[in-house]
């Protein structure tokens, strides 16, 4: 790479470099190996080189902004993400081990055996309610009331539950239908 003539930076080592930059030597050798990485001496081999800290700031924005995708930095790329996937599934399978998890269809089974309770509670409740108003007050109250009220929040109460469980498909038998729950 040809050096601007007009730089501002100091002129300094690899060891340096790396103190400055916080990158590791190792890691500037192999930037060395990139036909445009500035030097403003080379060494040579087993000789110590010179760099220009302004015309390095240079080359890793413009490493950064370009992102080279040699075969080299995918493939580093390709184990990291492997070394990430890895390490996700390791502490699946320790949760999986302690307890922590619930596989998805027993959570499913448990949520909806909840909202199919809470449903039964509410329709109970509300039965109660009216009984004690009919009682107490000498009045009727039309089932079909009963039946819009209870049947909106039993049907809140199952989309919430389905919600939870991630499970968009409404047609699932497995929580009581508001019809039932309700006569």
């Amino acid at each position: 790479m040809k050096l601007d003539p007009n730089s501002q930076g100091m002129r300094v080592n690899k060891k340096e470099l790396s103190d400055i930059f916080g990158i590791s030597e190792r890691t500037f050798t192999e930037y060395q190996k990139d036909p445009n990485f500035p030097f403003i001496e080379d060494g040579g081999r087993g000789q110590k080189n010179l760099y220009d800290t302004a015309q390095v700031v240079r080359y890793l924005v413009a490493r950064i902004e370009n992102k080279p995708t040699s075969d080299r930095s995918a493939l580093a790329e390709a184990k990291t993400d492997q070394a990430q996937a890895d390490a996700a599934l390791k502490r699946l399978m320790v949760n999986e081990k302690v307890g922590v998890l619930v596989p998805k269809d027993e959570g499913l089974e448990m949520l909806m055996d909840w909202a199919s309770y809470a449903n039964r509670q509410i329709k109970e409740g509300i039965d109660r309610f009216i009984a004690d108003l009919q009682s107490m007050h000498s009045i009727e109250i039309d089932k079909e009331l009963r039946l819009k009220y209870v049947s909106t929040t039993t049907e809140r109460i199952r989309s919430y539950a389905l919600k939870l469980a991630g499970d968009r498909d409404d047609s699932s038998g497995d929580v009581q239908d508001t019809q039932t729950v309700i006569d």
